[in-house]
């Protein structure tokens, strides 16, 4: 949930709303105690990004393709080390074209232009995928069906999610973003990625050639692309002597540990 358009966004508020009851949930069930835990980090910020994000080992970029591009967030968990589950959006586009296609593994969902073919021609029928899917629709029935409210209040935000899924609101089309339509995409692709963790040794060797062909979006390569493209300045000549007196220092160090 982007947290910056929470404040002003009615629909992401729900969602969060969404996401804490599903926590209250599942967090107190004892026949996964241990197992699963859902956890909201409320006020997300770089202090608790610096402990999550070399800690992630899953880097969940899945907005619709051509809807909301993911960010620098996805850039950040694949050079620590984890491996992108996400569609053909923003970056990811350009972190797969570095990779390479053979070490991104979890890529799924609708492309860019086939959101905006749909968008077009109108074709995108989500109560179809609705009734025809019996998992997505158990998904879907589980926010009117009391599943995670508790509350009067609650059970009005969740209904209300549903109808924004199913059906015209306020005058827009339903499922705005084509949620339904890539979710069943996302689970076949969640069941991949269960697969391939299981495989530890072949799981690392994925996040090696993800953490090797990440350079391009280093902030190394950014200064660089700086200094040449806007600022028109060039690096100052190396003191080879203080860089010789550096590494030696280094050397000892780690000679000492």
């Amino acid at each position: 949930i982007g947290g910056k358009a929470a404040p002003a966004y009615e629909t992401a508020k729900d969602i969060i709303h969404l996401i804490c009851s599903i926590a209250r949930k599942v967090n107190r069930d004892p026949a996964i105690e241990g197992q699963l835990k859902i956890v909201f980090l409320e006020n997300y910020n770089v202090t608790k990004a610096e402990e999550v994000i070399p800690a992630a080992d899953l880097s969940e970029q899945i907005s619709t393709a051509g809807t909301e591009a993911s960010g620098t967030g996805n850039m950040k968990m694949a050079i620590n080390g984890a491996l992108t589950i996400g569609t053909r959006d923003g970056a990811n586009i350009e972190m797969e074209q570095e990779i390479t296609p053979q070490w991104w593994p979890f890529a799924f969902g609708c492309t860019s232009d086939e959101i905006a073919q749909m968008k077009a021609n109108g074709s995108y029928e989500p109560r179809s995928i609705y009734e025809n899917n019996p998992k997505i629709k158990r998904a879907v029935d589980s926010l009117r069906d009391r599943s995670f409210a508790q509350t009067d209040e609650e059970h009005q935000i969740f209904s209300d999610l549903y109808h924004k899924l199913i059906e015209t609101h306020y005058g827009g089309p339903p499922d705005r973003y084509f949620t339904l339509k890539d979710l069943q995409g996302y689970y076949d692709t969640q069941q991949k990625v269960e697969e391939l963790y299981r495989k530890k040794r072949l799981w690392a060797e994925y996040a090696i050639h993800n953490i090797a062909g990440m350079g391009k979006f280093s902030s190394d390569y950014s200064i660089h692309n700086y200094a040449r493209l806007i600022w028109d300045i060039e690096p100052c000549p190396l003191d080879q002597e203080l860089l010789d007196r550096v590494r030696y220092d280094y050397a000892i160090h780690n000679r000492c540990y």
